[in-house]
């Protein structure tokens, strides 16, 4: 399960990434080579880079790739260093589910109300990696807690990317 987790993090954001910019290098070729513009390119691509940026942010928190700001923490002694850990992660923790509760209802007006894009796609549709990433970055913050409360977790410049997962 860690596994399938992982790979679709990983893929899934890089593959929305590649078809977003491939749809914005069509965008170009077609209206500075071919002079043929076209408008409906920018608001795809623009969903598809959103998607994985999203996707991608649970896979960067996994590895523990976020910015974090180190000068204060680095000279508190460890065990005041976990309280910290453990803080700061049930405050993010916090953020992330407001983003799935809060990215819910708006999926759940756009899909009651029949809002549309100019390209009439769906909001629901492009609204729905709010409640998506939020339940990914949910879980993942889950498990920085558990691993902060059991002295596991590397915040350290040097520790990215060796936090262990669940």
């Amino acid at each position: 399960m860690k596994r399938i987790l992982k790979d679709f993090e990983d893929w899934t954001s890089g593959i929305l990434l590649v078809i977003g910019m491939i749809i914005l290098l069509y965008g170009l070729i077609m209206r500075y080579v071919l002079e043929l513009p076209t408008t409906w390119q920018d608001e795809v691509a623009r969903i598809f880079m959103v998607w994985g940026v999203f996707i991608g942010a649970a896979a960067t928190l996994r590895e523990n790739n976020h910015i974090q700001v180190e000068l204060l923490y680095n000279v508190l002694p460890k065990p005041v260093q976990r309280y910290v850990d453990v803080f700061a992660n049930l405050v993010t923790l916090c953020f992330f589910i407001f983003l799935f509760v809060s990215g819910g209802k708006l999926v759940i007006d756009k899909w009651e109300t029949g809002q549309e894009s100019l390209n009439h796609i769906p909001l629901w549709i492009i609204y729905l990696i709010m409640p998506l990433a939020g339940l990914l970055l949910v879980f993942r913050c889950v498990e920085r807690v558990i691993h902060a409360v059991q002295g596991k977790l590397d915040s350290s410049a040097e520790g990215h990317g060796n936090t262990p997962s669940l």
